[in-house]
């Protein structure tokens, strides 16, 4: 796994925190992501537990006039209290 910002969706500059994606990702796409308090929707057939899960999706951002650029979680307008749910995440962090 490795680290990015989650950033603002309406001003880019402004990072909430940091998150975990899975290292495999290299350009823009979306995961799913289970929060901690995800309760088990319905059991599969073999046993197995199904959780709710959320679609994350990770952008390239470009900042400072087009200078930097970088992948980052997008926030999508959703409070800070959504964030605070996942495992990974770590309230004004900034890698």
């Amino acid at each position: 796994m490795k680290r990015v910002n989650v950033r603002c969706c309406c001003q880019p500059t402004k990072v909430l925190g940091t998150m975990e994606i899975p290292e495999t990702i290299k350009s823009p796409t979306t995961f799913r992501a289970v929060p901690v308090t995800a309760m088990p929707r319905a059991p599969l057939p073999n046993g197995d537990a199904e959780f709710v899960s959320h679609v994350i999706r990770v952008e390239e951002v470009v900042l400072d006039s087009g200078r930097k650029r970088e992948l980052a979680v997008y926030a999508e307008e959703r409070p800070i209290e959504f964030w605070r749910q996942f495992a990974s995440f770590k309230e004004g962090d900034r890698v």
